[in-house]
């Protein structure tokens, strides 16, 4: 699955900032790829995102997601992004973080509304 992020305010439309691939497994999602513009981070963007993600983990029937960071020269900023909100590490590497979905209480702000707009459910393509 994946999950495209826009981000508009009182300050205008910023677009398309974010985009996560997440692959179902036996009992839980696991995240592949999270990527988040730097323009929206800190603005709690990343905290609304996630709160998304284990929410549809959860309407899925999954009891966990699983977070991967991989250190880049670029990505530091985000180093910090899984355990500041409830992920447990799940390798001493730190590499891999987990949300048990059934204790967690990660939630959207209050001030920000989630829409969703054109959910693709079937990846087939249309015949032209």
């Amino acid at each position: 699955r994946v999950y495209g992020l826009s981000v508009s305010d009182k300050f205008g439309d910023s677009g398309l900032v974010g985009v996560a691939a997440v692959k179902s497994e036996a009992d839980g999602w696991h995240i592949d790829t999270l990527l988040l513009s730097c323009r929206v981070m800190g603005r709690t963007v990343e905290t609304a995102f996630l709160a998304f993600l284990a929410q549809r983990a959860r309407e899925d029937g999954a009891g966990y997601l699983i977070g991967e960071y991989v250190a880049t020269p670029k990505n530091g900023p985000v180093r910090d992004l899984y355990s500041q909100h409830g992920f447990e590490p799940e390798d001493a590497e730190g590499r891999l973080w987990r949300l048990d979905l059934h204790t967690a209480a990660l939630s959207y702000p209050s001030y920000i509304r989630i829409e969703l707009h054109d959910e693709l459910v079937s990846g087939a393509a249309k015949d032209r």
